[in-house]
């Protein structure tokens, strides 16, 4: 193991294209390019969803298969935003591909980051490489026994300890800028994994908050303008809330699936309901022209009330005003007056020969509130 870790600290001490080159001299030249370059250029073209791979994996070694050109483009790994950056087939030859184990790879990610100053490798860092370095070799927690991650896992094995002199030594060789943020990168993926269980409820309890206060409530909202479906997923209301539904129930979480499959209980029913009351209508249209109009009736007097609500609260909201500043009457100063006219009143009332100008005077209150201002002003015109 101590034959390991120095090896590893070699490594981060060596600029990234030497440490490339002991890589490549180290596990040998890569045998296949990443992609096939005819899939590359028909996925780009839009003919095909995904991009065939080459035959180049060696993970039953545990060992990973890195861009050696992710300083200067990102995420080549990513189909999708190859496609978005326009990111050149050179980039994928296997003669741009390096063979290393997890934290080799971690070290390549960092060299880049201190090369690039940030720019480029900092997002293998902290979206691929750390998460699995922390919960397997810090915290101890979802280490694979079988597949494909399992050699990785084991290839790379450090105690904890050493992984953490790892990345005390890591921290150093970053530009001071990058410093902090590696260590606080370091301590909230740490805090992550260590609370995952507690920080998946929450994230779970706010998913099913917002399902039932928001998704659910605009499909039943909806339900009734919609024409009934045969499917469930051609079902009403937007896409999106739909497709978020039925997300949830395909969740690994039975709280989840159980909280999705509740609200489509429910809509099931409220539409249901609605196929009944358009057929009772198209039965008995006198009835329903009796109550259309007794609920309009009910809609035109809840209106009334309310607006005799709105106009007792708008009186009572002067009043009170009033009350609280009874000289402001003098000026015929309203509630809604605005900050900017207060600062004017004052200026003309009392300021405008204490300062050259009301640019001054305006400079000079800028941090006075607008309730501050009219106490003044109520104080002034006594």
């Amino acid at each position: 193991m101590a034959e390991k870790i120095e090896e590893y600290k070699n490594l981060l001490s060596l600029s990234y294209e030497d440490a490339v080159e002991s890589l490549l001299q180290k596990y040998g030249p890569v045998t296949d390019d990443y992609f096939r370059e005819k899939s590359y250029k028909r996925f780009f073209n839009g003919e095909i969803k995904s991009i065939t791979k080459g035959k180049y994996s060696r993970t039953s070694e545990g060992l990973y298969c890195h861009h050696i050109l992710e300083n200067k483009y990102r995420d080549l790994t990513d189909e999708d935003f190859c496609k978005r950056e326009n990111a050149p087939y050179e980039a994928h030859r296997k003669e741009n591909l390096v063979y290393c184990d997890l934290i080799e790879h971690f070290i390549l990610h960092i060299l880049i980051t201190k090369e690039t100053n940030g720019k480029f490798g900092w997002a293998g860092v902290e979206v691929y490489v750390l998460p699995n370095l922390v919960q397997w070799y810090v915290v101890g927690i979802n280490i694979p026994n079988k597949g494909w991650s399992k050699p990785c896992y084991e290839k790379a094995k450090l105690s904890q300890n050493e992984i953490t002199t790892l990345f005390m030594e890591t921290k150093k060789v970053l530009p001071s800028l990058l410093q902090e943020k590696f260590e606080n990168l370091y301590k909230n993926t740490k805090y992550v994994c260590e609370h995952k269980e507690e920080l998946n409820k929450r994230a779970e309890d706010k998913r099913i908050r917002i399902a039932y206060n928001s998704t659910a409530e605009r499909l039943f909202k909806n339900n009734i303008e919609k024409k009934i479906d045969d499917d469930f997923l051609g079902f009403p209301q937007s896409k999106w809330d739909l497709e978020s539904i039925e997300n949830m129930r395909k969740a690994p979480s039975e709280r989840l699936r159980k909280a999705a499959n509740d609200i489509i209980g429910q809509w099931l029913i409220l539409k249901i309901n609605n196929v009944i009351k358009v057929k009772d209508r198209q039965l008995n249209p006198k009835k329903y022209a009796i109550l259309d109009k007794l609920a309009k009736f009910e809609q035109m007097r809840a209106e009334e009330q309310e607006e005799k609500r709105r106009k007792i609260a708008l009186q009572n909201f002067y009043l009170a005003f009033h009350k609280k500043y009874h000289n402001l009457q003098k000026l015929d100063v309203e509630p809604d007056i605005s900050r900017e006219k207060v600062v004017t009143l004052l200026y003309k009332t009392y300021y405008n020969t204490k300062f050259k100008s009301k640019k001054e005077y305006k400079i000079a209150s800028i941090n006075m509130l607008r309730d501050d201002l009219l106490a003044e002003l109520n104080d002034r015109l006594k």
